[in-house]
């Protein structure tokens, strides 16, 4: 169960029950839900459980545990406490709500009308890449300092956490979290000053939510709570808190809105922002395949630098390949882009100009210029194709296809050896038995497969002739499920080591 970690990673161990049932019965209803809980949760699966109890006890066979506890360990029997796991669970997108949705039965019908909630596996299987996210806007955006470079992590850490808010209750929040930093470090700054840097501080939180807002990085999220499920009161920004550090929020965020988006705070008063999960794993592949385009320009440098070569080209690759998802992202389809547009996304992402990527005796724009004609100028793939004008467009595609391609033929290397390997990308022929050996080792794995026609009316073995390949969109899925079933056994096996320990 891939996204159960997530569900008890995010809310504990109440939700994952809720999570759990979900996951094995697929769409329900809330009191399909509850009835399932009660069913198996309830009072007389206790009594039964007592008398096994004592049976096994009295034979010294071990013990047996009781069905119904704490909420804190995931005994769910009060239908208010299922409404706030399903709450919850709404709010960080690990289950998602639909009309007239199909319940599984026997005759496999829609049984009604009602709101089903079921696990959304894509968004929960996301929720274990946070600290990967994390650490990308810290490398990127900034770090993680009681600082400008921390504001960027900050805000994404709290949206992770809140799953989705207001923008002046994440300003708010993160503006607690450094208040209570300067508390603990018994700051002897005077009020007035303290109240001054506060000022100051929100005002650069603001802007830096503005920002990630602008890159897409934080996106507005439509209602997801339904009516059944949802609080009586306003979830949200209720100005919690001083009630001058309340305005200086709502003002600093007004401003900041204001001149960093189109239609300015007024159009989005009242949005709820979450985590745009989509646009993070894009800019993290672009991350990865740029590291390739960088071997490659590296491969072209002059031989008497060969140790910056090709720096320069993979900062600027990876900076248009954040400007086309936030364009994908968008749904706007004209991938073309100018050097100022490349300029404007170092500005926002400052760390990717880190790492020697430019020389400071140089202007930066002259050295993104002939970066933009180098990546032109590789073949096979493409990494950037120029339009004319002073235009270019990225070739992403392409160049993640080869990527894939090598992590795939790695996979296989790592798995079982060089010569596997070399048979699946068809380069070395090998002794007859050996190759059968291997070739089924592949198909079993997924990796390959074949079609049989055969030569005689007997279908006999001998006289068939087997043809062999490999799809690529099936390889990759094979091996993308070979890993992720990986990381999960090595979380769980991490998880089960933690608890030894204790």
């Amino acid at each position: 169960m891939e996204t159960a970690p997530a569900a008890k990673q995010t809310a504990a161990h109440t939700p994952q029950t809720v999570h759990d049932l979900l996951h094995s019965s697929g769409p329900t209803t809330l009191p399909g839900i509850e009835k399932h809980l009660t069913q198996h949760l309830g009072k007389k699966d206790n009594v039964d459980r007592r008398s096994l109890l004592a049976v096994v006890s009295a034979a010294g066979r071990g013990t047996a545990g009781l069905s119904k506890g704490v909420a804190s360990r995931g005994y769910l029997v009060d239908p208010r406490t299922i409404k706030v796991c399903l709450r919850v669970l709404l709010i960080h997108g690990i289950v998602k709500a639909g009309h007239g949705g199909i319940a599984r039965g026997t005759n496999n019908k829609a049984k009604g009308r009602g709101v089903y909630y079921e696990v959304d596996e894509s968004r929960a299987a996301r929720m274990g890449r946070y600290q990967r996210y994390l650490e990308h806007l810290g490398d990127t955006m900034g770090g993680g300092g009681p600082s400008d470079e921390g504001v960027t992590a900050r805000i994404a850490k709290t949206v992770m956490v809140e799953g989705m808010a207001e923008a002046e209750e994440i300003v708010r929040i993160v503006e607690k979290g450094f208040r209570e930093e300067e508390e603990d470090s018994d700051s002897d700054s005077d009020d007035e000053r303290v109240r001054d840097v506060n000022e100051d501080r929100i005002g650069r939180i603001a802007a830096g939510l503005a920002q990630m807002i602008s890159d897409r990085v934080i996106t507005a999220a439509r209602r997801v709570v339904t009516d059944e499920v949802s609080e009586e009161e306003k979830v949200g920004w209720k100005g919690s808190g001083p009630a001058a550090e309340t305005k200086v929020i709502e003002r600093k965020v007004e401003e900041a809105l204001k001149g960093a988006l189109p239609g300015g705070a007024g159009a989005l008063r009242g949005e709820v922002w979450t985590l745009n999960c989509w646009i993070l794993d894009r800019r993290l592949r672009g991350c990865q395949i740029s590291r390739f385009v960088e071997e490659r320009c590296r491969g072209t440098a002059a031989k008497e630098d060969p140790g910056t070569g090709g720096r320069t080209a993979g900062a600027v690759w990876r900076a248009a390949s954040f400007l086309a998802a936030e364009k994908a992202e968008g749904k706007v389809y004209d991938f073309t882009f100018a050097a100022e547009d490349i300029l404007s996304v170092l500005q926002s992402n400052p760390g990717l100009a880190k790492g020697g990527a430019f020389e400071e005796d140089k202007p930066i724009d002259g050295q993104v210029k002939e970066a933009l004609k180098e990546l032109a100028g590789l073949k096979n793939p493409s990494a950037l194709l120029e339009r004319g004008g002073e235009e270019w467009e990225i070739c992403y595609d392409e160049c993640e296809e080869v990527v894939k391609e090598r992590r795939v033929g790695h996979y296989v290397s790592e798995r079982w050896g060089e010569d596997c390997a070399r048979i699946f990308s068809g380069v070395a022929m090998l002794p007859e038995k050996v190759t059968r050996e291997m070739l089924h080792t592949l198909y079993t794995s997924g990796l390959a497969e074949f079609h049989n026609f055969p030569t005689t009316k007997q279908h006999a073995y001998t006289q068939t002739i087997y043809l062999w390949g490999a799809e690529t969109r099936k390889v990759m899925d094979a091996v993308d499920k070979a890993l992720r079933t990986a990381l999960v056994n090595i979380r769980d096996r991490r998880r089960v080591y933690i608890n030894s320990d204790k």
